[in-house]
């Protein structure tokens, strides 16, 4: 930290004035790299790992453990308050997407202002009926879970670790408790912090699935892809069989069943299970060709390509191929790939090189392909004939695994077998990708 005359430092304003050095200069609000939705989350961890640090100061001696138990219970209690709130807002945002505001969301959402712990943790557990994998994750655990979060019950305002005295300046705090074992409290709320911290992630997830609209009021977007994996082809005759034990399986109507299989019928991944191909545009045959044989260009060159280069000295995986004649081949495939690499951007048409791009895309970010049309019309406005290098690298140079993944993700039968009538006969990769 740069010196700071003690003289001068009233005049100094923290929000202002930044001269102790970048360690010391936090960002914070809307500065701070994450977005207000989430933030509550980096909150709770700030407070995590103060009561963390509070309690290395207990273990190490450098904090009195009467003066460091309040502010070490106050900052496991707000971590848990705040993780309960972040959770609790992921189920309404599922509840209100299924069932509209109604009566239980307002009475839930208005105890988010409020600070008891045994409320939000009630609510919280009301809201599990929003999903059917909710009910699994949360009662599993929940007798554990209960026996871990009752021990913050009795401080519903929250000021017990605060203040002396209670709201009206005379009834004293903790009248009925002497001592706290701070082994024994932080373990538990080691194991409590732990629990929320799956939770919220299980709900993150859960509303990245409800965000894609695949779903139905009966129905998880998880449940209508078992469904579509259950059910025959929509052409065989066993197809209103398997329809009538579904309907009993999940307790279904049959207009809510046809609603469910009228979802997989639209859907591009869960169709394909079904019999049914919903085809994202044109590729045209002759842009696959082209493409597959820059791949098997670029594949040759990662053969010839040296394993890495340690202290300015290049190495390769096998010492045979550290060759003149090898090195000469690869600059030669090198320019041969950057040659036909501008061709194929030249000759194919913007739509199929924006296509191309969102297949890449999908596979490498992990995302579903409801978003498909979404990021297409990304890359269709982007001008990606002036971003040659970055084309070939994602889409043309060793690109195989990442194009033919893209294609399962989203359904596109098509495309996976022209891609193999080019590929297939050079290349074991497609068998084994096709097969899982």
């Amino acid at each position: 930290m740069s010196e700071i005359k003690s003289k001068n430092i009233a005049k100094l304003n923290p929000f202002k004035n930044f001269i102790s050095g970048m360690e010391f200069n936090a960002c914070i609000g809307d500065n701070s790299g994450t977005i207000r939705e989430h933030r509550d989350t980096y909150i709770a961890e700030g407070f995590k790992k103060s009561a963390h640090l509070i309690y290395e100061g207990i273990l190490s001696d450098k904090i009195f453990v009467d003066v460091a138990v309040y502010p070490m219970f106050y900052c496991c209690r707000h971590s848990i308050e705040l993780y309960l709130k972040v959770i609790i807002k992921q189920l309404l945002w599922i509840y209100k997407m299924k069932k509209e505001e109604d009566a239980s969301y307002t009475n839930i959402k208005k105890n988010l202002s409020y600070h008891n712990i045994k409320k939000l943790k009630n609510d919280f557990l009301s809201l599990q009926k929003v999903d059917p994998d909710c009910k699994k994750v949360f009662v599993s655990e929940l007798k554990y879970f209960d026996s871990l979060i009752r021990d913050y019950y009795f401080d519903d305002i929250p000021t017990a670790f605060r203040y002396t005295y209670k709201k009206n300046q005379q009834d004293i705090n903790l009248p009925d408790k002497k001592l706290m074992d701070i082994g024994i409290f932080y373990k538990k709320y080691e194991k409590l912090i732990k629990q929320l911290e799956y939770y919220d992630y299980f709900c993150d997830k859960l509303c990245a699935d409800y965000a894609t609209k695949t779903f139905t009021e009966q129905l998880s977007r998880t449940q209508l892809e078992k469904i579509s994996k259950q059910l025959p082809p929509v052409t065989s005759n066993k197809f209103k069989i398997e329809k009538v034990k579904i309907c009993k399986k999940y307790k279904l109507s049959s207009n809510q069943c046809s609603d469910a299989i009228n979802k997989i019928k639209t859907h591009r991944a869960f169709s394909l299970n079904i019999g049914i191909e919903n085809k994202f545009k044109h590729i045209r045959n002759k842009t696959i060709r082209k493409l597959v044989e820059l791949i098997k260009i670029s594949e040759q060159i990662h053969i010839l390509k040296p394993m890495a280069i340690i202290k300015g000295e290049t190495k390769f995986d096998d010492p045979k191929k550290n060759t003149q004649e090898n090195q000469k081949i690869r600059e030669q495939l090198e320019m041969q790939f950057q040659t036909e690499g501008n061709k194929f951007i030249m000759s194919a048409k913007k739509q199929e090189l924006a296509m191309l791009l969102s297949f890449v895309e999908i596979w490498k970010t992990g995302n579903y392909c409801e978003v498909l049309e979404k990021i297409y019309k990304r890359w269709l406005n982007y001008p990606v004939r002036d971003s040659v290098g970055y084309v070939l690298q994602n889409v043309c140079y060793n690109s195989a695994e990442k194009l033919l993944n893209g294609f399962k993700i989203c359904g596109q039968k098509t495309y996976i077998k022209i891609f193999e009538k080019y590929y297939r006969n050079n290349n074991k990769l497609f068998t084994s990708l096709v097969k899982n």
